[in-house]
Formats: C-alpha cells, sequence, structure tokens
C-alpha cells in the first residue's frame, strides 16, 4: 500500500488529517473567531480600512447588532481593497465557501493571494491547498509546495503536518522522504499539534520509513492522548 497509493487515496487521507486538526481546534482554515468587544458607539460610514475590518465583522458574528452577512460582506471587500490582510482573508473566506454571495474559486484565490503576500499563514495553507487540489485552477505542485512552506516558515503548525504528509507519501512533486516527512512532524508538535504525534506514531508502528518500534509508538500515541486526541487514544486501546 505504501508504494501503490494513488493520488486521490492521498488526497483523502491528507483531508482527513485537515479534519481531525479542525476538530482538535488546530486547523487554521477556520474564520478569525470573535471576540468580546466593549460596547461603543458604532460607525456605519467607517473611511478606514481597519474601521471597515471592524464593522465588518460585527456584522459577521452579531456583536453589538443583528447579524448581516451581506453586509459584512460589503465591508470586508471595502477594507480588503484598502489592503487589509485579515479582510482579504476573510473575503476570500466568503467567495470560497459561498457565503452571502455565489461561490467564486477565482476571486477567492485573488484574495487568498493578497492575504497570503502580508503574511497571513492560514490564508497561505488554503491558497496552497487550491493549487494541490487544482479545484476550478490549474494544479499546480509547485505552487502549493511554496505555499506551505510559507506557513510553515512562520511556525504554523498545520503546515507543518500538511508538509509532513507530503513527504510521508511522495506527492506534490516531492519524493517519499522519511527524514524530511519525521523532520516536519516534529516541528508540528513542537507547536502543539497532536495529529502529528499521532502520525509519527503511527510511522513507528507501521514501520513506515522509519524503523518499526511499537514502544515508540505508544508513547507518541500518550502524547497524543494526552492532548484529548480521539484517534490517539482508540489506538492505543488497539494495542492493548
Amino acid at each position: 500500500m505504501k508504494e501503490q497509493l494513488s493520488f486521490k487515496q492521498l488526497i483523502n487521507i491528507l483531508i482527513m488529517v485537515c479534519v481531525a486538526l479542525m476538530l482538535s481546534a488546530c486547523m487554521s482554515h477556520q474564520t478569525i473567531e470573535p471576540v468580546s468587544i466593549e460596547p461603543v458607539e458604532l460607525d456605519l460610514k467607517p473611511t478606514t480600512a481597519e474601521d471597515m475590518y471592524l464593522l465588518a465583522r460585527r456584522y459577521h458574528y452579531g456583536m453589538g447588532m443583528h447579524k448581516d452577512l451581506p453586509q459584512a460582506l460589503y465591508w470586508y471587500e471595502q477594507s480588503a481593497h484598502k489592503g487589509n490582510a485579515d479582510a482579504q482573508y476573510q473575503l476570500a473566506m466568503f467567495y470560497a465557501n459561498g457565503i452571502a454571495t455565489t461561490p467564486n474559486i477565482a476571486f477567492a484565490t485573488y484574495w487568498y493571494r493578497q492575504a497570503a503576500m502580508w503574511g497571513v499563514s492560514s490564508a497561505q495553507i488554503n491558497l496552497g491547498w487550491l493549487y494541490l487540489l487544482g479545484d476550478q485552477l490549474t494544479q499546480s505542485n509547485k505552487e502549493a509546495l511554496y505555499w506551505f512552506q510559507q506557513a510553515a516558515a512562520q511556525r504554523d503548525g498545520e503546515a507543518m503536518v500538511i508538509l509532513g504528509s507530503l513527504y510521508r507519501y511522495g506527492r506534490a512533486g516531492v519524493k517519499r522522504d522519511g527524514k524530511q516527512a519525521v523532520y516536519w512532524y516534529t516541528e508540528a508538535v513542537k507547536e502543539g499539534r497532536a495529529v502529528a504525534m499521532f502520525l509519527l506514531g503511527d510511522m513507528c508502528q507501521q514501520g513506515d520509513l522509519v524503523a518499526k518500534d511499537e514502544q515508540m509508538a505508544q508513547a507518541w500515541y500518550k502524547q497524543a492522548a494526552a492532548q484529548g486526541y480521539q484517534p490517539a487514544i482508540a489506538r492505543l486501546s488497539q494495542l492493548k
């Protein structure tokens, strides 16, 4: 299975990894979560990019006003055009997911790229996924790898897990490389990513690109389980 893994199987594995990250609150693809904001007089005609972004968030999450996604979209777009990177990322999310508008991957890609160029790691990761999957745009391993690497350079644990998986399975234009897979998973562990602990344990248990070592596998599973990571807890119960 290790040598015959198809591209479709890899994508399914990577998607499952990202789902696991999301469920463990590690996923950076989520929208920026709202925070408590003290009641203030609202400026419904903001002129600066920052104020437009803040108003958009209030409409987006219904903070101090009724939730209004079309208005959120409008003000994110106004702020994005003025260069606010967080607004650019949120606007891309709206277009990618069809929130208050028709889904438009071309627009999503454009705004992810704008935010990514400002260093928003979640935008860099989403841009990498779009290029890797080739969903309604030209598939490009080079672009995908570049943006994942850019996010990883900012110590984004999710990007590190993705890179580790690409090297483990030899996809996105890279050869299977156990050292690189272990390196990136280990870097993700430093960022507290339980899924990386689990994947290192899986490599050790399977003897996949590393020496088979069930004791080491259990040690990694225990670390992930200590964070409440359910797949690791299940794997440990199977090994008893």
